[in-house]
């Protein structure tokens, strides 16, 4: 748990200057229920780590805002990225005894009620606009508060936001939103069903076609809820394929449907590093722009997410310029039933250069913050000319690390606003779960590799 007391918590409140924006990191309430269904230790790794993760909100946006998280901003942290960014008026917010929603605990934060009050037409923004979210603006507005919601759908549009968040709804609208549209993107070849035998049933299908396959579970995230399923591992004869299969099924989230089974694709890690992704943001106007393309860092399961690369080439890539005009059509899609905000879609490369797309997350996305500190850093035009790069980065079990030594023993590395490069803590609060979160800014592909040499180096003498 985190401090019940903090010296930045919110009597701060009375010193603000005008604020225009809440940033709410609800990151934990979008996946709780996926968690809730996972043994016990895992479980609780995953809470912690949502509540720790959301503290990159800190880089949303500029200045002049609110950042409401559950777990506190480490102080430190916080005031030195201020400094860096030429922030003046930049809080954290957060519950003294947190939940998993953030959301109902503040709806419950008289801090946050004034802070509304006193700033009138302020705008809300979650990371993703959760039902607990709509209960908290419903409750609000009750209250006579008056604020605007740019990155959330009206009440009566949520649907589209919990279905097409998920696997299956991005299933379903692919084909209507890409008909008519000669492109050559394809989503992998698969199935929606409707409860693990079904699920069984077609994962035989693709053994007996020869195919490896995925299994997904409708929300799942960070590679949790992923299945992959290798024809070279798996039994010839029916009856032993199926009780393969179930033993790897056994946690209770398997048992919650819809999953969907489809092809394997085997990236071909040579071409934008085999898993690239596109970021795209609907405004209240309907209008579908295009924010970044990057290649994900995956761990060595090849589906948990680590981190996005940003390059000047990535844009001009003929895969991506392919990717780009998929993702307008289908966020015309979204836009015409009624969604706004940012979404992304990942990506895959396969062996013969061919790019599917695999999903699509109706948020701010892995990366929005990486493009936004940027931005901020950089300019608005950094994608022309810089090399930016967000890692995380696995520590040892058995060693305790703290943000005050670590920085200190990478000192001769960190961003230097002069050269425009070198490396920024990105989120030192989850050293918690023994993650290294860092953003590399580079001119040049050479200086930035050097760095993502020197850095691990520096870890393993650690002491």
């Amino acid at each position: 748990m985190p401090p019940a007391k903090n010296s930045f918590q919110l009597p701060m409140v009375m010193k603000m200057g005008k604020i225009k924006a809440v940033f709410i990191g609800n990151i934990l309430e979008t996946y709780y229920q996926v968690y809730e269904k996972m043994p016990q230790r895992q479980k609780d790794y995953w809470l912690k780590h949502d509540w720790l993760e959301a503290n990159r909100t800190l880089f949303y946006d500029a200045d002049d805002k609110v950042v409401a998280t559950s777990w506190p901003i480490l102080e430190t942290h916080q005031k030195e990225i201020c400094q860096l960014m030429k922030w003046r008026n930049v809080f954290n917010l957060f519950p003294q005894s947190p939940s998993w929603s953030l959301c109902r605990d503040l709806a419950k934060n008289q801090q946050f009620l004034k802070l509304l009050k006193d700033n009138p037409k302020i705008a809300l923004i979650p990371y993703r606009s959760t039902e607990e979210f709509y209960q908290l603006v419903k409750s609000l507005r009750k209250k006579g508060l008056t604020f605007t919601t740019p990155e959330t759908v009206a009440p009566q549009e949520t649907f589209l936001n919990l279905y097409y968040n998920s696997k299956r709804g991005f299933r379903h609208l692919w084909p209507q939103a890409l008909a008519g549209h000669q492109l050559k993107i394809k989503i992998p070849e698969g199935f929606i069903v409707g409860d693990q035998k079904e699920a069984l049933a077609a994962g035989w299908w693709f053994r007996q076609h020869g195919k490896s396959f995925v299994i997904k579970h409708n929300w799942g995230t960070q590679g949790t809820g992923v299945k992959m399923i290798f024809l070279s591992q798996v039994p010839k004869n029916k009856t032993a394929f199926f009780n393969y299969l179930k033993t790897q099924l056994t946690d209770k989230f398997w048992q919650t449907t819809p999953l969907v089974v489809e092809e394997f694709i085997e990236q071909n890690e040579k071409i934008l590093g085999g898993s690239p992704s596109v970021e795209f943001f609907i405004s209240q106007e309907k209008t579908v722009q295009p924010t970044y393309a990057c290649e994900q860092l995956l761990e060595k399961d090849r589906k948990t997410f680590k981190g996005c690369f940003i390059y000047p080439q990535l844009n001009q890539h003929p895969l991506i310029k392919i990717a780009l005009k998929a993702g307008i059509f289908y966020g015309e899609a979204l836009a015409n039933l009624g969604y706004r905000g940012f979404f992304d879609m990942d990506l895959v490369i396969a062996k013969n250069g061919q790019v599917y797309a695999v999903e699509t997350n109706l948020r701010r996305t892995g990366g929005t913050h990486v493009h936004e500190t940027a931005q901020n850093l950089l300019g608005k035009n950094y994608l022309r000319s810089f090399f930016v790069l967000s890692e995380d980065i696995n520590l040892p079990k058995n060693k305790k690390f703290t943000y005050p030594n670590l920085k200190s023993g990478l000192k001769d590395y960190l961003y230097s606003p002069k050269t425009k490069s070198g490396v920024i803590f990105a989120n030192p609060d989850m050293l918690e779960v023994k993650i290294l979160s860092l953003f590399y800014f580079a001119p040049n592909l050479g200086s930035l590799n050097k760095l993502r040499t020197i850095i691990p180096q520096k870890l393993q003498n650690y002491h």
